[in-house]
């Protein structure tokens, strides 16, 4: 029962030390951090984040006891088998396992192990830091009330909050401890026994010499000396004087500051400061600096209001003010509206005032050898022969370190630079800015934005200028997917503004637009053909947009062959290209039309253009100005046609220039045989005339090329039969044809949507066996006395010449014919004939008899047609089809 008793009393005793309230001058868990990284004892992960809220493991608790005991350069000698069995001589932490243990910092549990990758406790912490600062042999009583005590008595639990000591420390209680260790004096070891070390741990194992505390009065921008600062000691007794500073260290930032410099191999290379956190106001005024006594320069009783705290501040006697970092010279006026500005107090009165203007930009270049930066938009900054501080991250770097693409903020004076660098980078989609632009919302996360965005639209290479004072100066690029920018103080400066990523957007040649109406089957569809040479079509849906605006009914214009869809100012016709996106269902989702400026000799342009090999360029030779092809280049051959006013003819397209049925767009051009086409066969063309060359660029580059080429053969590569059932699927309509005597169905892609059974077409075939270009063929018909007729009666059949005796009728029957206007059509071995009395098949002229009516199709009118009134002529009696209606 007394062992109990004493147990629970120790450990109330170390509940009672671990929840003491932090003293007032405890430390911050960022200032903690800040000194044990400094001095090389704590790390964040690789972006550099302490990770506060995470636990230590046990080894990872070895590492930070060997590095605060001034072993770090050891450890590789140390790495291999250890005294431990679950520590194998692989682990990465033997060499700080190894050091601990003798130093006697560890010891590890009874069993034999360490438990490396398990957390390690308060209790465990205390006795290491006990440990490296060599008290253990010290220590009275018992575990583990001991070594927390005397963590306690030495001040090393100074500011950690936590009241149990055998729960998982965490990170940043670990670095406020470690922090407390670097300025407690250890115990040696003498001859005569134990005593306290005169130095601290960090002067006495870390090598570092703290000097005593003073006012930074002068740095190197304020000066124009290099790595030099100089430093006003609290102390009169002390000489005023300069120090070393290391070039990786922002002298800067501690401007007018009371510090410790933490100095080693001469150079101070960490500013501990110490004037309160509370006497350091950074703002941005409002207005420039209140004159009350009529001097015009900064002097006692003068204010300043600043922005974000809405507050006044006046200035001390004696006040140091700075303006980018120099002092002289200056008037009430020299510290103006929108400054940014570090007031630091005395006694609630300005003692220092630092105010600077700095100047964003956007790197572009990066050159070490002149020392020079060239920025995005417009600009330049020249560093050599200047006094130079570049920081980022809060620590000093070489011009070298600047990359393309970084965001700097900088200030200039005549001898000096001072250069803040950032690489922050936002993502995600524009949804929402704020009426006064001070914030845009990027997928649900609001970001304040600089004062003048800069924006993209094409992937970087160029920047616009502009500033947004209004929300609604974004609204052009909601929707979009952004990749922001940020400055140094976390703002967004730039960004680039794009349809989304090469997954959310397909670039497509509209070949043709159709509107469907009447009941549930009403419906728009966009045919089109991919950059990959394959073909397909899409339905637009009710929420699809143009260029953010919705579609409707009334925004696409239907004509006897084909629509075209118009939003205001913005049209997609036959021959466009566009962007696509698409819907979970495979839907149209969005269109986005390629800006103007960006379109070079659209379909019925007139420019000439010739393919230059050796420059990888096409060049228009009209305006001489020439489109770099890459890599990334995209090519498309197709062959063009326009309708003639009967849509039963095609004819090649002589020059894109040309007007069909007097309109100079793609209503009426037929796109067909598309394919896709290498750089090198396009050079193999050289010179591309007629204005054949139709091409979307980005910034000097081609970034689409469509070739139109002529037809050769325009009737041959048509198709006729007659149309035996239509049926529609998931997939659309597919027409069952008869062609050539046998039936076969297709998948309907483009052309006249009105045909229905029994119909005598014309047609193509896509590469992905498609009919494309569907147009009725109309019965040929005839002028016999004062009637028009397309109906026959057949008379005769004259097998040996190849001709039938017909008969002009009224109908559809034998009755009411024109008696005595019989006359001779002729017949070739091609020409195809069905019967489609009652169902459509294909027969012979062996199964004409009299009485048969027919009608007859000049399909392709392969033979002269040179008569003006339709009348019968010799030259024309050859026909490409004859269907039997009547028997």
């Amino acid at each position: 029962m007394r062992k109990i008793k004493r147990f629970i009393a120790l450990v109330t005793v170390a509940m009672f030390l671990l929840s003491l309230a932090a003293p007032a001058s405890a430390a911050t868990k960022e200032e903690s951090f800040g000194r044990l990284n400094a001095v090389g004892v704590a790390y964040g992960d690789a972006s550099g984040d302490p990770q506060y809220d995470k636990n230590f493991t046990r080894a990872e608790a070895a590492a930070i006891m060997v590095q605060l005991s001034g072993m770090k350069a050891a450890i590789d000698a140390a790495k291999g088998p250890t005294k431990f069995k679950d520590v194998p001589a692989s682990h990465w932490a033997t060499g700080v396992i190894n050091l601990a243990v003798g130093a006697n910092i560890i010891k590890g549990y009874p069993d034999g192990t360490y438990k490396p990758d398990a957390n390690v406790t308060y209790a465990e912490m205390s006795a290491m830091l006990v440990g490296v600062l060599g008290y253990t042999p010290k220590l009275q009583g018992t575990w583990p009330a001991n070594v927390i005590s005397k963590a306690a008595q030495l001040g090393l639990l100074d500011g950690v909050s936590a009241t149990d000591y055998n729960a998982a420390a965490v990170r940043s209680n670990v670095f406020l401890a470690a922090d407390n260790a670097l300025d407690t004096n250890p115990l040696k070891e003498t001859r005569d026994g134990y005593e306290e070390d005169t130095k601290t741990l960090m002067e006495n194992k870390l090598n570092v010499t703290v000097k005593k505390e003073g006012t930074i009065t002068a740095v190197p921008n304020t000066s124009g000396v290099k790595e030099k600062v100089s430093i006003d000691y609290t102390d009169a007794a002390v000489a005023d004087g300069t120090l070393d500073v290391a070039a990786n260290v922002d002298a800067n930032s501690v401007l007018g500051l009371k510090v410790e410099a933490w100095v080693k191999d001469d150079k101070v290379f960490f500013f501990n400061v110490k004037t309160n956190a509370s006497d350091i106001i950074t703002d941005k005024l409002d207005a420039a600096l209140t004159d009350v006594d009529g001097s015009l320069t900064p002097n006692a009783n003068d204010t300043i209001h600043v922005d974000k705290l809405d507050k006044n501040y006046t200035l001390d006697a004696g006040v140091v003010v700075f303006k980018n970092y120099v002092s002289a010279g200056l008037t009430n006026a020299s510290i103006a509206n929108n400054d940014e500005v570090k007031l630091v107090l005395n006694n609630g009165k300005v003692k220092y005032l630092i105010a600077t203007a700095f100047t964003t930009a956007m790197v572009e270049k990066v050159n070490t050898t002149d020392e020079k930066l060239t920025f995005e938009v417009a600009g330049s900054l020249e560093l050599k022969d200047k006094v130079n501080t570049i920081v980022k991250g809060g620590k000093a770097i070489a011009l070298a370190d600047i990359k393309a693409g970084n965001v700097v903020d900088y200030i200039t004076t005549a001898d000096s630079r001072y250069i803040v660098v950032s690489d922050g980078v936002v993502e995600g989609k524009l949804e929402a800015a704020a009426t006064d632009g001070k914030k845009v919302t990027l997928s649900g996360k609001e970001i304040s934005t600089n004062d003048a965005v800069k924006i993209s639209t094409n992937n970087g290479d160029t920047y616009g200028a502009t500033s947004f004072d209004d929300g609604s100066d974004y609204s052009a690029h909601f929707g979009k997917n952004i990749k922001a920018f940020t400055n140094k103080d976390g703002k967004i400066a730039f960004m680039i503004a794009s349809e989304g990523d090469a997954s959310s957007y397909i670039p497509v040649l509209v070949k043709d637009i159709k509107r469907t109406t009447g009941g549930a089957t009403e419906a728009t569809y966009l045919y089109i053909a991919k950059f990959d040479g394959t073909e397909t079509y899409y339905e637009i849906n009710k929420d699809t947009k143009l260029n953010g605006t919705k579609i409707t009914k009334a925004n696409v214009e239907t004509a006897d062959r084909g629509a075209t869809i118009t939003n205001g100012a913005d049209n997609v016709v036959r021959g466009d290209v566009v962007k696509i996106t698409l819907t979970s269902d495979n839907k149209i989702d969005a269109i986005k039309t390629f800006a103007a400026a960006d379109v070079v000799n659209p379909l019925g342009g007139t420019a000439d253009f010739t393919a230059n090999k050796t420059a990888d360029t096409i060049v228009s030779t009209t305006d001489d100005v020439a489109y770099k092809v890459d890599a990334n280049t995209k090519l498309l051959k197709v062959k063009a046609y326009k309708d003639d006013d009967n849509a039963t003819t095609d004819t090649n397209i002589a020059h894109l220039g040309d007007t069909v049925n007097g309109t100079p767009d793609g209503q009426y051009i037929w796109i067909d045989d598309i394919d896709t086409l290498t750089w090198a066969a396009m050079e193999n063309l050289g010179n591309v005339p007629d204005g054949r060359v139709a091409i979307v660029k980005d910034s000097g580059v081609a970034k689409y090329i469509v070739l139109y080429t002529k037809n050769t053969a325009t009737s041959s590569s048509f198709k006729y039969g007659m149309v035996t059932n239509l049926t529609a699927n998931a997939d659309g309509t597919a027409w069952t044809l008869t062609v050539d005597g046998a039936s076969v169905t297709k998948q309907f892609d483009s052309g006249d949507n009105t045909i229905a059974k029994k119909d005598v077409i014309k047609f193509k075939l896509s590469a992905s066996d498609k009919i494309t270009n569907a147009a009725k063929v109309t019965a040929k018909s005839v002028t016999v006395g004062a009637g028009n007729y397309s109906n026959f009666k057949v008379k005769s059949i004259d097998k040996t010449n190849k001709r039938v005796e017909v008969i002009a009728v009224a109908g559809a029957t034998a009755d009411a014919d024109e008696a005595g206007n019989a006359f001779w059509v002729d017949y070739s071995d091609n020409t195809k004939l069905y019967d489609t009395e009652d169902t459509t098949k294909a027969i012979t002229v062996d199964d004409l008899s009299g009485d048969d009516i027919i009608q007859l199709y000049d399909a392709f009118d392969k033979d002269s047609d040179d008569s003006a009134d339709g009348s019968f002529d010799a030259a024309e009696l050859i026909y490409d089809f004859i269907e039997r209606v009547d028997k």
